[in-house]
């Protein structure tokens, strides 16, 4: 494996977004099977530096620019670092995860000859949504050429797959659905005891990581907390994670009389031990294209309450692994929960059978053997 250079190009201006610490997972897991990985980006915020840390032990090269330019300005440093990673490391395969990132570096991979992979985080027409009419523009201008010079696109689930392929039914033969990896040893070693003390945490923990927006519906979690702590049913609910709709879901836990027993965090660092610390998780999104959390509490033993929808039903197993319920049905995810919070054997066979589907599937090293499938695939390494 160590004759195949692979070069990941990852923003960082603001930190590593989801997709981003996708791609940066997947070169972790490419490295410990022996590839050759580079990734050029540029220096992340403090908060993101232990996960170069780690990138850098397991034998992933990092090119890391010195400063983040302002503006447009960032990305033309960024175009530069990956022409100059390109003419320097000629790599056999060039794999971005945002179409942004893939309109800089697909056309420049042509011209050394390198393999054209992309990953394909969401819906192109579902995350322009509410955009305006410039970037909807923008963002699709991004897409059309993107798609069009990648040789192969990983779709993170075979829901968004499915969803491209009826958008743009030429795409068919270039599809490989390809889960995103999640950090496992992180997760599957998290202690979550400390932080129960520390946080005074003395009954049942609902918890969820998400971006406080009404796409990943903390205000669905807010009414199910409510009916919850009206029938009698005490537990504590934390969200780590932040966003522009951060007032109006406190106003709503007051409006609702929960303030007392729903915490809205902010962002996290120790979001492994918050995890580890819950006894149920929870992602009550309206659109979720996978749902990295879902496979990050299974990884810590954790039961996952999901509204099916998307992804997120191709990394929960209704009734094994966890529970759906409807999509936007505050009263049936109260259900779901319900269930859960009164029956603790129930949680712990689902947190057992979820950490065993999690170590088989969504670890960086089992993705990147599905991943390693496509680069060797007629689609992918070009000849020299």
């Amino acid at each position: 494996m160590k004759g195949l250079r692979v070069l990941f190009v990852v923003p960082a201006r603001s930190g590593y977004t989801g997709a981003s610490i996708a791609a940066l997972n997947i070169a972790l897991g490419l490295a410990k099977l022996g590839v050759q990985v580079h990734v050029a980006t540029t220096r992340p915020p403090s908060k993101h530096l232990g996960l170069l840390k780690r990138l850098r032990e397991a034998g992933v090269h990092l090119h890391v620019g010195s400063f983040n330019p302002p503006g447009a300005l960032y990305w033309a440093y960024l175009a530069y670092l990956a022409f100059r990673e390109l003419a320097s490391l000629r790599p056999r395969v060039v794999h971005p995860h945002l179409p942004k990132v893939a309109a800089i570096v697909l056309p420049m991979s042509i011209l050394f000859r390198a393999a054209r992979v992309m990953t394909v985080e969401g819906d192109p027409v579902h995350e322009a949504f509410g955009a305006s009419l410039h970037r909807r523009l923008l963002l699709r201008a991004l897409w059309e050429l993107s798609q069009r010079l990648a040789q192969a696109l990983l779709p993170c689930s075979s829901w968004l797959a499915e969803v491209l392929k009826r958008r743009s039914p030429g795409l068919e033969g270039k599809l490989y659905p390809t889960p995103n990896p999640i950090d496992y040893e992180r997760f599957s070693s998290a202690d979550g005891s400390r932080l129960r003390r520390k946080l005074g945490l003395d009954g049942p923990v609902v918890f969820t990581a998400a971006r406080l927006d009404k796409v990943k519906g903390v205000d669905l979690l807010i009414e199910a907390a409510a009916k919850l702590l009206r029938r009698g049913l005490k537990a504590s609910f934390l969200v780590a994670g932040e966003g522009p709709s951060r007032r109006e879901l406190e106003d709503l836990a007051l409006k609702l009389g929960v303030a007392d027993r729903f915490f809205l965090l902010g962002f996290r660092e120790d979001v492994e031990e918050l995890t580890a610390a819950c006894d149920i998780a929870v992602l009550p999104s309206r659109y979720e294209p996978f749902g990295m959390p879902a496979a990050e509490a299974g990884a810590c033993g954790k039961p996952v309450v999901v509204s099916a929808t998307g992804g997120l039903r191709e990394v929960v197993v209704d009734g094994v692994t966890g529970l759906f319920f409807r999509p936007n049905d505050a009263d049936d995810l109260a259900r779901a929960l319900a269930e859960l919070l009164m029956d603790p054997e129930l949680r712990r066979r689902m947190g057992e059978a979820g950490r065993l589907r999690v170590s088989k599937l969504f670890t960086p090293e089992a993705v990147a053997r599905r991943v390693l499938k496509v680069y060797f695939s007629k689609a992918a390494v070009m000849p020299r």
